[in-house]
């Protein structure tokens, strides 16, 4: 025993100075293009994984967790658990929202948000006539399933809109069961509707 227990006793040391490593918060600061900070700005946890035989497996995709803003100086700090790593979404008003994939504990990181993309249409039916109260979603995908999803309703003269999304990625527009690429800008058809897709430069 008087040889065992300082051999014990450092193997719990070890293991409790690791829990901590892996368990230490995620922290960062959100600033706009020109190094600014940006308060007030949203994020969340939007998926996460866990180490199963020595690799990294998607254990849940969560959407729109409980929502937390940067403070004053656009500073965020998320609390982890041991053994996970997360993906997080943040969203800025009148700027495209961020998204980071499998970021582990411990992180620090800086977040850049852009000016983003305004994404606007309308459906209507054969005859020009806009159908109102039709929905339509935005969406995001990536190799595990959808990424990010936002939707929106068709006003009374079929138009719906979607505000700053960040450029680039493989974006698309659902309507009804169907889904089309951004690139289907003008009078794509679907169900018998004719859809139309606008982007313009977000505030523009």
């Amino acid at each position: 025993m008087k040889i065992l227990l300082p051999t014990l006793l450092l193997f719990f040391v070890s293991a409790s100075q690791e829990a901590q490593v892996d368990s230490a918060p995620i922290r960062g600061q959100v600033v706009d293009e020109e190094g600014a900070p940006v308060a007030g700005a949203r994020y969340w946890v939007s998926g996460f994984e866990e180490r199963v035989d020595g690799e990294w497996r998607l254990v849940f995709f969560t959407g729109e967790t409980l929502v937390s803003t940067t403070d004053a100086e656009g500073r965020f700090e998320l609390p982890t658990r041991p053994g996970l790593r997360y993906d997080l979404d943040f969203d800025i008003h009148g700027k495209a929202p961020a998204f980071y994939t499998q970021v582990e504990a411990g992180a620090q990181l800086k977040v850049v948000v852009h000016e983003g993309l305004d994404v606007a249409g309308r459906v209507v039916l054969e005859n020009g006539d806009g159908i109102a109260g039709f929905e339509v979603g935005l969406e995001r995908p990536n190799g595990r399933g959808v990424w990010f999803r936002t939707r929106a309703r068709t006003d009374e003269d079929g138009r719906f809109e979607f505000p700053a999304f960040r450029e680039g990625g493989e974006w698309q527009v659902t309507v009804g069961r169907a889904t089309l690429p951004l690139e289907a800008k003008q009078g794509e058809v679907v169900d018998d509707l004719l859809v139309e897709i606008r982007l313009s430069r977000t505030g523009r």
